[in-house]
């Protein structure tokens, strides 16, 4: 390594730590320095849709080529997909090299570009994903130039967690979180998959009942239609940024709530595992059990409800989310306040007091 190398790579790097669109430069020098065809940052998935690439040396299309297609056809990934992070390792050192050369990936993707071997070192791992700092080039690797990678892999690492750092805390939702703590208002940040990535005191209280935050995705907190209508949303939310979405949450037996979907779209060229997607506000809807003036309580009015659109005790049940037995007891008590002795009879009151199915 010539003297005065890896400060000016640590400088480039640190730029790109601090300003996201100083990072071509720095994979530049990083090329340079290694004498690589091409050097990205990567985020490497099973699923396609969460893959994406920041390269030199490439062009575009050729990126899209490899996350949408090749990269589940790139044996060394697949070798390597449980690798923890801090690992650094060519092709030679998971796959054997007369395997590698017979395939696919290896005769339509990379030979046309003039690469024949590969290097990565992980930087990142986060919900069976990783982030990968990506080498191709013409000849076997050297020790020498693996051992720089080995040294800029710490920096590299650091400075992905400044420009995460730094885009959130010059988003504006993101910063007023420390706001909804002094309000009432219900407030969960959630990523593409509905997992909830951080809930001020109010959402936790309403919404996740103790359970630790790992834990929770939406189809933990709510029922499983409320948890497509809300997963919809979201995903409708990050694919127009700037989009906001009420969703109505029914929560079968208890009362509804209303959330709504305020898209995050955060300045990066990449968007990491546990990277918000959207801020959710979730606020309770009027209680309709006094819509009936006979003294229902909310769980009394949700069964009468119900009998009004027809179901019997079983059904609902079911739909209710409650037991057979507690739905009995409801209905006996609807039965002792409008003075009826039969379902019938319960559905003419209801009707003649409300006149329509609420």
């Amino acid at each position: 390594m010539t003297s005065g190398l890896l400060p000016k790579l640590l400088d480039c790097i640190h730029a790109a730590s601090l300003d996201v669109t100083r990072w071509p430069d720095a994979l530049g020098a990083i090329a340079d320095a290694l004498g690589a065809r091409s050097v990205g940052l990567a985020g490497l998935s099973q699923k396609p849709s969460d893959c994406w690439g920041v390269m030199v040396g490439v062009d575009a299309a050729t990126v899209d080529a490899y996350t949408g297609y090749y990269h589940a056809r790139n044996p060394a990934w697949l070798a390597s997909v449980n690798a923890p992070v801090g690992v650094i390792q060519t092709d030679g050192m998971v796959v054997p090299s007369h395997e590698f050369e017979k395939t696919e990936f290896y005769n339509d993707f990379l030979l046309p570009q003039g690469v024949t071997t590969m290097a990565s070192a992980v930087l990142k791992v986060e919900s069976a994903r990783q982030t990968v700092l990506t080498v191709q080039g013409a000849r076997a690797f050297e020790n020498r130039q693996l051992d720089l990678m080995r040294r800029i892999a710490p920096h590299l690492m650091r400075a992905l967690d400044v420009n995460t750092r730094l885009a959130l805390a010059t988003h504006a939702p993101v910063a007023t979180l420390a706001h909804f703590e002094l309000t009432h208002q219900a407030a969960l940040f959630v990523d593409r998959d509905g997992d909830v990535l951080d809930a001020n005191g109010p959402a936790r209280a309403l919404l996740l009942d103790g359970l630790p935050l790992d834990r929770c995705g939406v189809s933990r907190v709510f029922d499983a239609d409320d948890s497509e209508r809300l997963r919809a949303a979201i995903r409708r939310c990050e694919a127009k940024p700037t989009t906001t979405e009420s969703v109505v949450l029914r929560r079968a037996g208890r009362s509804a709530l209303t959330a709504l979907v305020t898209s995050i779209a955060v300045d990066l060229p990449w968007r990491l595992p546990s990277w918000p997607t959207a801020l959710v506000l979730i606020e309770a809807r009027p209680e309709r059990g006094n819509d009936f003036p006979f003294g229902f309580t909310a769980a009394e009015a949700a069964l009468a409800r119900e009998m009004l659109r027809g179901h019997g005790v079983a059904a609902a049940a079911q739909r209710l989310g409650v037991a057979r037995s507690t739905t009995r007891t409801h209905l006996a008590r609807l039965f002792q306040k409008t003075h009826t002795h039969s379902q019938a009879e319960l559905v003419l009151a209801l009707l003649g007091k409300t006149g329509d199915v609420r």
